[in-house]
């Protein structure tokens, strides 16, 4: 879908959308307005990283589903009741969490086109400050013709990095994906009682956070930033620090006396979390990487079974119930939690919808993808001999004011007219190096937006008008558009991209609906294949040949390779189609 569809399909209330009487309850219960759902246990902190605190919001999603389908007529209705009513017994951000599990996956809300509020609108005080004196592109910090870096201006590197981090949508992004892929299952919609485990969750547990990692270390090296350092000894100081701004408030009771989220300071170290003979100590969580280190090495579990992949990342992610899981601990999660524990208070890295904006969480990651990719890198390179009988002959890249069109309704239809006539047919193999409109560059440019009335639309969908089981807007997991390239670099700054074509026929799992975002979100229902039989990351999921990107692809028809330059520049003309009425 174009980005001018997208945002064309999304009726805001600020583009005249109808917010139906579900959508409007959802929202004020979810909006959490200060004068009610009080904590009762001011020192509770709810996390999904907790299992027992994850187990506690998994079982109201159950008793969300049970009522909803007992009441089939006013499920919505009931469904909000029940949470206004446990949300006087229970934490009100635990309620919360439940009720999104609950809207995501049960029929009721997606057949009512339901929809999760933004972030920023629901929860403002986590997502982007009250004041406006934050700077969000301090600029590079390399030539734009070398990679000699400038005198930095700051002791602390990683500040150029905040605008990154501290995206409101990049972090929603996170939130919602563990979500969707909650680390307990999701409840059968049919019989709740029942756990069901969605297809290839571990894998794609490993996937969607590799990408996050990958587009992080492209920013990092456009600013002339060394790679992601692994934060993989537990015990050792951490190196970097996180104050969040003073105006970043975790929860909107004020007398909440965690109410914003800790600081940790330079050169702090780590400590337990929970009971003194519990999985989260320090001791434990280096016990279970030592564990996991020694599977990955040698092939197999403890138990004599191969490690897989989707096996391997469950393990890591501690998702599920199983033997594997308790032998090998929760590391993952031990790493959110003991991190965003240093401080009594606690930092973001216990929260998903704002672990992102720490250094650290990526430092994280990086270690637990590290762990993953020591197996991976003993595995044979994939064979391409049976490749697809197609043939790729370039890569055309043309800036969408320069085409020749009408920018409508019919630009699409347009588009793919005029690139037939002029580069296909009898035009397929002529050089179009020289061709006046075709361009080898991408252009990006920075914006300040910072309260949700300066956000672009498609960052606030609050609700369509319902369409009867339309359950389009379940698929709100994929990566943000503005996120979708790199910066680049003032002047520009040079890539490889890479086009690579495979069978469908071959590939294709029947599925009675998938979401356009197949690669993070995977299928509808939770009991649904993941709708594609390739290896996630694929063709890019095993080691190269010789460690050569160029032996690996070369002499394949159905791959292509390019050299494409991203710029950086302060601005460029938007072609947007909004609604004609």
């Amino acid at each position: 879908m174009s980005l001018a569809k997208a945002r064309k399909g999304l009726k805001t209330e600020k583009k005249g959308g109808k917010v139906s009487p579900e959508q409007k309850i959802l929202n004020q219960f979810l909006e959490a307005p200060k004068d009610k759902h009080k904590k009762k246990d001011k020192k509770f902190k709810f996390t999904q990283f907790d299992p027992e605190h994850a187990d506690a919001a998994y079982n109201i999603t159950v008793e969300f589903m049970e009522i909803a389908n007992k009441n089939p007529e006013n499920a919505i209705e009931k469904v909000i009741e029940y949470a206004n009513k446990a949300s006087e017994t229970s934490d009100p951000e635990l309620v919360r969490h439940a009720l999104m599990m609950f809207v995501t996956h049960h029929p009721s809300a997606r057949n009512k086109n339901l929809r999760i509020p933004p972030l920023i609108k629901r929860s403002p005080g986590a997502t982007v400050p009250k004041k406006k004196n934050i700077s969000l592109a301090p600029g590079p910090l390399v030539s734009t013709h070398s990679t000699e870096k400038i005198k930095e201006t700051e002791d602390n590197p990683e500040l150029y990095m905040n605008w990154y981090r501290e995206d409101p949508n990049l972090n929603e992004h996170h939130e919602h994906w563990h979500i969707v892929y909650g680390s307990n299952g999701v409840p059968d919609v049919k019989d709740p009682k029942i756990r069901v485990h969605k297809d290839r969750h571990g894998e794609l547990f490993v996937y969607m956070h590799r990408q996050m990692l990958a587009r992080y270390d492209i920013e990092r090296l456009g600013l002339g930033l060394s790679l992601i350092k692994p934060l993989d000894d537990y015990f050792a100081p951490i190196d970097e620090g996180y104050h969040p701004n003073e105006n970043l408030v975790d929860a909107e009771d004020e007398d909440d006396p965690y109410s914003t989220f800790g600081s940790r300071k330079p050169g702090s170290k780590n400590r337990d979390y929970g009971k003194k003979d519990g999985p989260f100590t320090l001791k434990a969580m280096d016990a279970n990487r030592k564990k996991v280190e020694e599977a990955v090495n040698c092939g197999k579990f403890y138990n004599g079974a191969e490690i897989d992949i989707d096996t391997l990342g469950a393990v890591l992610e501690s998702y599920g119930k199983g033997d594997l899981i308790k032998y090998y601990g929760s590391l993952h999660a031990g790493g959110h939690l003991t991190i965003g524990h240093i401080i009594d208070d606690p930092g973001v890295m216990a929260q998903t919808r704002v672990a992102a904006r720490d250094p650290v969480f990526w430092r994280w990651h990086r270690h637990i993808d590290n762990l993953v990719k020591t197996w991976e890198e003993k595995r044979e390179p994939n064979d391409f001999s049976n490749s697809s009988p197609v043939k790729l002959q370039d890569v055309i890249f043309v800036f969408k004011d320069k085409l020749p069109i009408h920018h409508g309704e019919t630009q699409d239809e347009e588009a793919a007219a005029f690139g037939e006539k002029t580069f296909g047919g009898k035009n397929f193999c002529t050089d179009v190096s020289k061709n006046d409109i075709v361009t080898n560059e991408l252009e990006t440019k920075m914006k300040t937006r910072k309260t949700d009335d300066e956000l672009d639309d498609t960052a606030l969908p609050i609700d369509t008008t319902p369409v009867d089981n339309n359950n389009d807007r379940f698929c709100d997991c994929g990566w943000p558009f503005h996120l979708l390239l790199p910066r680049g670099r003032k002047g520009g700054m040079k890539y490889k991209l890479l086009v690579f074509i495979s069978d469908w026929s071959e590939d294709e799992v029947p599925t009675i609906s998938r979401c356009g975002s197949i690669s993070f979100c995977g299928a509808e229902g939770a009991a649904d294949k993941y709708p594609d039989k390739k290896p996630m990351g694929y063709p890019l999921d095993r080691p190269f040949k010789n460690n050569s990107y160029k032996e690996t692809f070369a002499g394949l028809n159905n791959a292509i390779i390019r050299d494409v330059c991203i710029n950086w520049v302060d601005e460029f003309p938007e072609i947007v189609v909004e609604d004609s009425c």
